[in-house]
């Protein structure tokens, strides 16, 4: 038999509330609902036609829970939690010259 525990006496909490994640949102499949908004207004910025209005986002560890909330109220599926936050801008690898070692190409 599986025993009840309340949440409070829980002895760790949950990776994904101490963490912020990364959103990525489909514009073209938002019809405008607004049930992201509607949850997490901070996170998901309406346009004036009621349309979801960014493509990728990293969201603070405060506002996590609100960001997941949001995505599972959307009706149309358009906005996935995909991870924690990642680096603004990846950084490409330098490519080395073939003919030099330890050159980078340029």
């Amino acid at each position: 038999m599986i025993e009840a525990v309340p949440v409070s006496a829980a002895s760790d909490t949950p990776a994904e509330d101490t963490e912020g994640v990364r959103v990525r949102v489909h514009p073209g499949l938002c019809e405008g609902w607004g049930n992201c908004h509607r949850f997490a207004p901070d996170v998901y910025p309406l346009d004036e036609e009621g349309h979801i209005a960014i493509h990728l986002l990293d969201v603070p560890a405060e506002q996590a829970p609100q960001a997941r909330l949001g995505a599972i109220a959307c009706p149309e599926h358009a906005i996935s939690v995909i991870g924690p936050p990642g680096p603004a801008r990846p950084t490409p690898p330098q490519r080395r010259h073939p003919d030099t070692p330890g050159t980078p190409a340029g």
